[in-house]
């Protein structure tokens, strides 16, 4: 009988402090630096690449090519980092602490050490701690 009153005393105190543990505040925000994409990346050698190849398709429009598979979209993922001259605005939905995703970071770290400027945007639903 005691048992119970100590439960029946207790389940409403455990229950608060559940309730009120998820009205904790978020960490402070940090100070960010607005960034825009650069615009004067045509004289780049893979600008002029780019803008060939749009222009034999649809001049004045832009464009986006399939990637008919995923070890052919990793691959070209890889080289345009690898030479890439000026700047990498890298969008990527599933970034996890694998091979594939630790040799993407290690190819986007290696393009910032040459001054390669790197913005990444990662939608981090499903995404492991790296």
């Amino acid at each position: 009988m005691a048992c119970v009153r100590v439960f029946a005393f207790l389940a409403p105190l455990i229950a608060l402090a559940a309730a009120l543990s998820g009205c904790s505040s978020l960490p402070p925000r940090q100070e960010q630096i607005a960034t825009s994409a650069l615009a004067d990346t045509g004289e780049t050698p893979l600008g002029v690449l780019a803008a060939a190849s749009l222009e034999e398709a649809r001049p004045g429009e832009s464009g986006f090519r399939l990637l008919p598979t995923g070890d052919f979209a990793m691959d070209g993922r890889l080289t345009l980092t690898r030479r890439a001259a000026l700047s990498l605005d890298v969008q990527y939905y599933h970034l996890q602490n694998d091979s594939v995703g630790l040799q993407f970071l290690r190819e986007l770290r290696d393009a910032a050490r040459r001054g390669v400027r790197i913005r990444l945007l990662v939608d981090d639903l499903y995404t492991e701690l790296l």
